[in-house]
């Protein structure tokens, strides 16, 4: 059966088709539509997707009537880059279906291109350009699809004014995103590119880069970790007021962790997983005791000074309260006896004549109390092993950007040491269905807040002996062993946060 054509009409570029569609915009119980049209070009397969007509997302700094680009597809470097990240997340991520109409939007669309080229084959121009697109490999799947002549196109009208030519990104405050890099479902995976891998001399100040092995993780079906460096901000904010009450902070706070990660990120490093990903969460609980006595002490002195709206009086008024509920317990034979022993022992330094002397202890109601939370660590282990000259200097690479990211700061006058960077660490996931790749936080992995590097242990003999390559002379193999350590403990709203998440949780 012949691919359907009919909607695809030809602009003023001869080489570029159009198609428009309407998708769901935002949560589905808002009912929303966006408009779009895709843009394919039949010579090189490149396709952009543009939200057009009314946006129903906002303009987004783009002149009113402006078509706004959301993502582009380069079929000679089987990659989409994001030009939008709003329009993107709204109409092409998350639930209700979003991230099946991503995947039939480009898998029809290369249908349908690869349909156009065909149908023009009986030229030159078009033999040759239909004979290219089937050698990609981002077409590959869909070549064996494509079997017979696309329908007669759609010829659309000329337009001068600019709309109906093949949209390229104007927006200047969303940087493209790598999707061969970031994870198409989490945005705060903010990453440097670089067309080096990281593998050219390092600088010392910028952010840069640095993935092991050489070549795209993702393309190479790997799940990863991504650490990605931080300045470090203070968590503390000096409070002003001029009542007591107005020093008191109360409500929500913005975390230390929330400050960081506010910042542009610094250097970023991703390394395939590794062994031995284990978590340990622990909470400080210490036991304690309150013996009987003081604990009717301390409800006489509580009731005394709650009640009381002079509380310096009301301290002397709890002293005679308690001694007058003394005397009222002396009058119990039992428990004169064993208060005289008890007080005897106390007196003589001997704190155990009362149980001597009676057979009996005072209650100390022993009790396991909160003591605070505690702060988590992280150990990872690498084994890198540099197989080509520009992969021992990635290596190399590597190591020094977690050394300097690591080490403390000396101040301008030399009088303070400043905090070293901090760094994000996740666990990224490939999931692959036979068409696009997506890249997500792990779903099955704990999640963690910003770390302080406590550890860096690098082992340049990891097989007991001596060994280096004879070009460059780079060590043969480096085992890196690191260890971080959380620099706020996790509270339940943190927990609380991820319910709704697609994860395990911190």
């Amino acid at each position: 059966m012949a691919t359907d054509l009919s909607n695809w009409s030809i602009t003023e570029d001869t080489d570029v088709y159009r198609k428009v569609e309407l998708h769901p915009y935002g949560d589905a119980a808002d009912k929303k539509k966006q408009k779009i049209h895709i843009d394919g070009d039949k010579n090189s397969g490149n396709f952009t997707i543009s939200a057009t007509g009314t946006k129903v997302g906002g303009l987004e700094g783009f002149a009113f009537g402006t078509d706004i680009p959301i993502y582009s597809f380069d079929a000679t470097l089987d990659k989409i880059t994001i030009l939008n990240k709003k329009y993107f997340t709204n109409m092409f991520m998350g639930t209700d279906g979003r991230n099946s109409i991503f995947k039939s939007v480009n898998r029809q669309s290369k249908i349908d291109i690869l349909s156009i080229a065909k149908g023009t084959s009986n030229t030159v121009t078009g033999r040759d350009d239909y004979i290219r697109l089937t050698g990609l490999a981002s077409y590959k799947s869909t070549t064996n699809i494509v079997n017979t002549a696309p329908q007669t196109l759609t010829k659309g009208k000329n337009n001068t004014s600019g709309n109906n030519t093949t949209s390229s990104s104007t927006n200047s405050a969303i940087r493209p995103i790598d999707m061969g890099t970031l994870s198409s479902s989490d945005f705060n995976l903010n990453v440097v590119s670089s067309s080096t891998s990281g593998n050219s001399q390092l600088t010392p100040t910028g952010a840069q880069y640095f993935r092991y092995p050489e070549g795209r993780i993702p393309n190479l079906g790997y799940d990863y970790i991504q650490i990605t460096s931080y300045k470090y901000v203070p968590g503390l904010s000096i409070q002003s007021g001029t009542t007591a009450g107005s020093y008191v902070r109360s409500g929500t706070k913005q975390t230390t962790s929330g400050k960081i990660l506010a910042q542009t990120p610094e250097n970023t490093i991703q390394l395939p997983m590794t062994g031995g990903l284990s978590e340990s969460t622990a909470v400080s609980w210490n036991s304690d005791t309150l013996n009987e006595l003081n604990l009717i002490a301390a409800n006489i002195a509580y009731n005394s000074i709650e009640n009381s709206g002079n509380p310096i009086e009301a301290v002397v008024t709890a002293a005679v309260d308690v001694l007058k509920t003394g005397a009222e317990l002396l009058k119990n034979d039992e428990i004169k006896q064993q208060l005289t022993a008890y007080f005897a022992g106390q007196a003589a330094s001997a704190p155990s004549f009362g149980q001597r002397a009676t057979g009996k202890k005072i209650n100390n109601n022993l009790e396991l109390l909160f003591n605070g939370p505690t702060l988590r660590s992280f150990n990872f282990s690498f084994k890198l092993r540099p197989r080509t000259e520009s992969e021992a200097v990635l290596c190399r690479n590597i190591i020094k950007s977690l050394k300097r990211d690591s080490a403390p700061k000396t101040s301008t006058t030399n009088l303070f040491l400043e905090t070293p960077n901090v760094f994000q660490i996740k666990y990224i996931y490939q999931a692959q269905d036979g068409i696009t790749p997506s890249y997500t936080e792990h779903p099955f992995l704990n999640v963690m807040k910003p770390c302080a590097l406590t550890a860096i242990n690098v082992n340049y003999t990891p097989d007991g002996s001596y060994m280096t390559y004879e070009t460059n002379g780079s060590m043969v193999g480096y085992d890196l062993n690191l260890t971080f350590q959380e620099i706020e403990p996790v509270y339940r709203s943190d927990q609380e946060a991820e319910y709704t998440r697609d994860n395990m949780g911190f």
